[in-house]
């Protein structure tokens, strides 16, 4: 089992709080108002306990008595309605904060550099998104619902206790260090835990997100025992954290819990002498006893409110690092402008310098793009054609050498603008869970049905879909695990001729079509009108042979194009 995750030790960030809280004060200073309203009300319910055993349970004292205890029940319903309140608003308020997080988590990574993707990977975006909004979410609640209202009611009962018996609250002032210092380091060991859980809980989900992923490759290759005993030996790990964890915060409640009872037995024993002696009442003591108990049960709601922190806090303090690092994309131009499908590529050099990735992939390429044009791009796997592709698409930034649309530097150009008017098929398509016609419009909601047809005509899909038993409004499975491999890239190159790109880009085709098709589909794009700029990435000279001028690749250099 690996060792626990050391605590963070970074202080609660309530810089983060702050800013997640902005915009929401109204409705939370709402909520600990009713809170601190609700404690008021219980004020009067100790004078009606005392008023209601000296004076109601005399002889001929039941009228007084019905009216104490229709009293204790008129308050005991306003403070329903007021915590019923605290909670409705508080729960807005919190609910929407979280969900203003996530969507800014979200809108960060899809703001992110190609690169940093590739280097942090999507799990850890999931685990961001989904879990750790999930701790944040319970930090919140307990801060704003739990430990910020019971103190201040905790508090109030101080300052009534102080008013009635200041002997007994010098007592709970004596036990207050020894409290201190033993809550403080048992929560020490809860921090501890916190991190540890959180550590085992992220390693679990990868693990299950990686397995589910090899499920298909674990079968092919008789491997599902293997699978099974590693993902039951990272359940066992998660197990064993969590149970630490849980076995900790139940002895610290049961030691809570019996340090509030010794201080209520010993009121009661104090108490009951002077009643015994004559010098207070049985109300008196009764009194006391209820605001000791309200006291106490506000300190331990406090103290069972902070230890929901722990896990929370290193949440928020990954949430508002992500945040808060700077983004530095590898173009920040805003020009806009009307592509034609011109491309010219000046002596590009490409170089990875991540820790364990130094490598240089490309070296003075160069290579021009026209409308009406397909250009091939050959060569092995490996020699570097993905990553021309994603230097062509500004996903990455050359490290020499420059990239110009229609003879304008990339460092001019709105990057995602100029994308959505480039098509691009990757060699394995992704299909999205969804029906055949939410597949060609993605990204793209304003397109009209006779736009999708008029796309999937092109790519010879129309036929196929209309055959599917819903038609366009079939849905495709996960990943498209209804379809066919062909009728997947069909569907892929339709979404990418929706908007009748300048450009596209057709990377390996023939891993789902045949060479015929590919050649057909050739066809069909020189007598477009405007007819796009095609780049066909492939290893394949058959496909190669298709285009002109063939570009070869080969081991980070690009060698000119062939004689026709």
């Amino acid at each position: 089992m690996a060792p626990p995750a050391a605590p963070s030790a970074h202080p609660l960030p309530l810089a983060a709080i702050r800013d997640l809280l902005r915009g929401h004060r109204p409705p939370l200073a709402g909520a600990v108002g009713a809170n601190l309203l609700q404690s008021l009300a219980a004020l009067p319910g100790a004078w009606l306990l005392k008023d209601l055993f000296d004076h109601g349970l005399r002889p001929g004292g039941s009228d007084r008595l019905m009216l104490d205890a229709a009293g204790l029940l008129g308050l005991a319903l306003v403070s329903a309605g007021l915590h019923y309140a605290a909670r409705a608003l508080s729960a807005r308020a919190l609910k929407t904060a979280v969900a203003d997080l996530r969507a800014r988590v979200v809108a960060r990574i899809h703001a992110l550099p190609r690169a940093r993707i590739d280097t942090d990977g999507t799990t850890r975006f999931h685990d961001l998104v989904v879990h750790d909004g999930e701790r944040v979410e319970a930090l919140l609640s307990s801060l704003v619902g739990q430990i910020l209202p019971n103190a201040l009611a905790a508090l109030v009962f101080a300052a009534a206790l102080a008013w009635l018996a200041p002997a007994l609250l010098g007592v709970l002032a004596l036990l207050a260090p020894g409290y201190h210092f033993w809550t403080r380091r048992s929560r020490a060991g809860l921090r501890a835990d916190a991190a540890a859980t959180r550590a085992a809980f992220a390693a679990f989900n990868r693990g299950v997100i990686a397995g589910l992923r090899r499920l298909e490759l674990a079968r092919l290759h008789a491997a599902g025992a293997a699978e099974t005993a590693a993902h039951a030996a990272r359940a066992a790990t998660l197990r064993d954290v969590g149970l630490r964890g849980a076995l900790r915060l139940a002895l610290h409640g049961r030691l809570q819990r019996l340090a509030a009872a010794a201080v209520t037995v010993a009121l009661l024993v104090v108490g009951g002498r002077e009643v015994a002696s004559g010098a207070l009442s049985l109300g008196d003591l009764l009194a006391r006893y209820a605001l000791a108990a309200l006291l106490l049960g506000r300190l331990r709601d406090v103290g069972e409110g902070y230890l929901q922190l722990a896990a929370g806090r290193e949440a928020l303090a990954e949430l508002h690092a992500f945040l808060a690092r700077p983004v530095t994309p590898p173009y920040v131009g805003s020009r806009r402008i009307v592509f034609t499908g011109r491309v010219d590529v000046e002596e590009v050099g490409f170089r990875y310098d991540t820790p364990g990735r130094e490598k240089t992939v490309l070296d003075s390429a160069s290579l021009e793009l026209r409308p009406g044009r397909i250009v091939a791009l050959v060569g092995p796997n490996g020699g570097g054609k993905s990553t021309l592709l994603h230097l062509l698409l500004g996903f990455y930034r050359p490290t020499s050498g420059r990239f110009l649309a229609d003879g304008i530097p990339y460092d001019e150009l709105d990057p995602e603008d100029l994308r959505r008017q480039i098509g691009v098929v990757p060699q394995d398509p992704l299909i999205i869970s969804g029906t055949a016609r939410e597949n060609i419009a993605y990204g793209r909601p304003e397109a009209t049905d006779d736009a999708i047809r008029s796309a999937a005509r092109i790519v010879a899909a129309d036929d196929f879909i209309r055959q599917l038993p819903q038609g366009y409004d079939t849905p495709v499975g996960d990943l498209g695990v209804l379809l066919s491999g062909g009728q997947r890239q069909r569907i892929a190159l339709a979404r990418a001729l929706l908007a009748r790109p300048a450009l596209l880009v057709l990377d390996e085709p023939t891993n789902h079509l045949d060479l015929d098709a590919v050649a057909t589909l050739a066809t069909t794009l020189r007598t477009l009108d405007p007819a796009p700029a095609v780049l066909l990435v492939t290893h394949d000279e058959r496909v190669a042979a298709l285009a002109h001028p063939v570009f070869r690749l080969e081991r980070g250099t690009l060698r000119a194009p062939s004689a026709r």
